[in-house]
C-alpha cells in the first residue's frame, strides 16, 4: 500500500477508536442505577466491601462503590472499561498490519450485538459490569503478559515485576471462577517454563504468586466458608448442585453432569454463537490457505461451514443433551484445525480457545447462575478473533482497502448509532424520573409514579418491585418513608 493509503489507514484507525470510545462514554452516562446499585450506594455498600459478607470480589465491589456515588465516576470507569476491551484485544497484538482499524470495528460491532439477556446483566447494569466486564481489561493484559514469557528475556526491571504482580493480584479480586482458572493456568505455565529452562522463570513466578495470593483472598471468604459448611450461602442464593452428605464420587458425578448438560452448551450456543461463528469463519480462511495437508483441511473447511449453519439455527433446537454433544464436537474440531494450519501465534490462539470453557468450569458445582457468567467466554472469543484477524495477511490495493474499510465503518456506525439512541431515550426517561423523585423529596407528592423505561430489555430490574428493593431505592434517593412508589 502506498503512502496515501497508509495515511488513510492511520486516520481511519484514530477515527474508529474515537467514535467507539465516545459511544461507550455516552452509553455509560445514560445507564441508570438499578437493583443492587441502590444498596451498594449506601453505607451498606461500604460494609459489604470492607467485611466481604457477600463475597470477596474486592476490586469489583470497590468499582461498584465508587460508581454508585458519582455519575461522573460511573461514566468514566464504565466508559474506560468498555472502550479498553476491544482496544486491548486488537492493539496489544503487535503486528505490522494495516487491518487493525477494521479489526477494531468488527470486534466492536460484535460486542454491540451481544444477546439482550447477557447485555442487560453485564454491559447494561452497573453492578454486573463492575465484576463481569471490568475484569476483562485486566484479563487481556494478563494474557499478553503470559504470552511475553515465551519470547526473549523480558520483565527484567524491578518496576516491571511490581506491575506484573499488581496486575496478577488485582485481576483475581473480581470473580471466583476466573481466580481459580487463572491460578491453574499460571501454575501450568510456570511448570512448563521450568522444564524448558526458560530465561523468564522469575517473572513467571511473580505472576503465579500474584495470581495465587489474589485467588486465596477471593475464594476463601466468609461466604465460601458458609457455602462449604452448610451447602448454601447468601440466604440460599448460592447452593451446591449436590448434597453435603453425598459421597465424593456422587459429588463429582453431579458436578460434571451439570457442567456438560447446563454449562458447556451455553459456551457455544445462544449467548456466544455470533462470536464463535466469527472465529470459525476467519479460521476457515487459514484452513483454505494452509500450505500443508490440503485434502484434510478442505474437509475441515466444509465442517466449519456446517457448524456455522448449525449455530445460526441452534436456537430452534431445544435439546440440551444435543447442545452438549455439539459443544464437545466444536471444541475438538477447532483445536485440530488450529494445530493443522499455518497460523502464527498458534499456541496463543489455542490457549485462549481452551481457556474459554475452562473459565466457567469452577461454577459447575453451583446451581444458580445467569447469562452474565458467559460474557467472559464471549469476550475471550472476541480476543481470539482479534488475534486471528490481525494475523490474516491480505494484500489489497489502496482503493480496494478504502472501499472495504468504509463499508465496514458504515455498518458499524449504524449499529453504534442505534445503541447510542436507545440509551439516550433511557437517559431521558431517567431525567423525568429524577424530576418526580425530587418532587417526592420536597414533600410535594406522596404517590411517586415511576415511568416505565423504554427498551427495558437492555436493563436489569430497573424498578423497585420487592419490598426490600423499595427500601433501598428510597434510601438511595432520599425519598421519605411515607411516599408510596408506583411502577408499571
Amino acid at each position: 500500500m502506498n503512502k496515501s493509503g497508509d495515511h488513510f489507514i492511520k486516520r481511519y484507525e484514530v477515527a474508529a477508536i474515537a467514535v467507539c470510545s465516545l459511544a461507550w462514554l455516552l452509553i455509560a452516562f445514560n445507564i441508570p442505577y438499578m437493583h443492587d446499585d441502590w444498596d451498594w450506594g449506601l453505607k451498606d455498600g461500604i460494609f459489604h466491601l470492607v467485611h466481604a459478607d457477600l463475597n470477596s470480589r474486592y476490586m469489583g465491589n470497590l468499582f461498584e462503590v465508587l460508581m454508585t456515588r458519582s455519575v461522573i465516576l460511573k461514566t468514566l470507569i464504565l466508559g474506560a472499561g468498555y472502550s479498553l476491551i476491544p482496544f486491548l484485544s486488537v492493539y496489544l497484538h503487535k503486528v505490522k498490519d494495516a487491518g487493525r482499524g477494521a479489526a477494531y470495528l468488527i470486534v466492536s460491532i460484535l460486542i454491540f450485538s451481544l444477546n439482550h439477556e447477557m447485555w442487560s446483566e453485564t454491559y447494561g447494569w452497573i453492578a454486573g459490569a463492575a465484576n463481569f466486564i471490568l475484569v476483562m481489561p485486566f484479563l487481556i493484559l494478563w494474557l499478553y503478559a503470559v504470552r511475553g514469557l515465551y519470547g526473549q528475556k523480558c520483565y527484567v526491571k524491578i518496576w516491571q515485576k511490581i506491575l506484573l504482580f499488581l496486575l496478577s493480584f488485582a485481576m483475581q479480586l473480581f470473580l471466583e471462577n476466573i481466580a481459580i482458572t487463572v491460578s491453574f493456568i499460571s501454575f501450568l505455565v510456570l511448570i512448563h517454563l521450568l522444564r524448558r529452562k526458560s530465561d523468564n522463570i522469575i517473572p513467571a513466578v511473580v505472576i503465579f504468586i500474584g495470581n495465587l495470593t489474589g485467588a486465596l483472598i477471593c475464594i476463601f471468604s466468609g461466604t465460601v466458608r458458609e457455602l462449604f459448611g452448610t451447602g448454601q450461602a447468601v440466604e440460599g442464593y448460592r447452593r451446591f448442585v449436590f448434597g453435603m452428605s453425598d459421597p465424593l464420587i456422587v459429588k463429582l458425578s453431579k458436578s460434571l453432569g451439570f457442567f456438560f448438560s447446563d454449562c458447556l452448551p451455553d459456551v457455544y450456543h445462544i449467548w456466544n454463537a455470533p462470536a464463535v461463528i466469527s472465529v470459525i469463519a476467519v479460521l476457515t480462511v487459514y484452513v483454505l490457505r494452509s500450505a500443508k495437508k490440503r485434502k484434510a483441511l478442505y474437509a475441515f473447511a466444509l465442517i466449519n461451514v456446517l457448524i456455522c449453519i448449525y449455530l445460526s439455527l441452534s436456537l430452534t433446537i431445544s435439546t440440551r443433551r444435543f447442545y452438549a454433544v455439539m459443544g464437545i464436537v466444536i471444541f475438538a474440531v477447532i483445536i485440530i484445525e488450529i494445530l493443522l494450519t499455518d497460523l502464527k501465534d498458534k499456541f496463543f490462539v489455542l490457549g485462549i480457545w481452551i481457556m474459554a470453557p475452562l473459565v466457567i468450569s469452577p461454577m459447575c458445582i453451583l446451581d444458580n447462575w445467569g447469562p452474565r457468567l458467559f460474557v467472559t467466554v464471549f469476550l475471550l472469543h472476541i480476543a481470539m478473533l482479534s488475534v486471528l484477524i490481525n494475523n490474516l495477511e491480505v494484500k489489497l490495493s489502496a482503493s480496494m482497502a478504502k472501499i472495504i474499510y468504509i463499508g465496514i465503518a458504515c455498518v458499524v456506525i449504524m449499529r453504534i448509532a442505534l445503541a447510542v439512541l436507545i440509551y439516550a431515550e433511557i437517559g431521558s426517561c431517567t431525567s423525568r424520573r429524577m424530576d418526580q423523585i425530587q418532587r417526592a423529596r420536597d414533600g410535594e407528592v406522596t404517590q411517586l409514579y415511576l415511568e416505565a423505561y423504554p427498551h427495558e430489555i437492555y436493563l436489569y430490574k430497573p424498578d423497585p418491585k420487592e419490598p426490600e428493593r423499595v427500601l433501598y431505592f428510597k434510601a438511595f434517593y432520599g425519598i421519605p418513608d411515607n411516599v408510596n412508589i408506583i411502577t408499571d
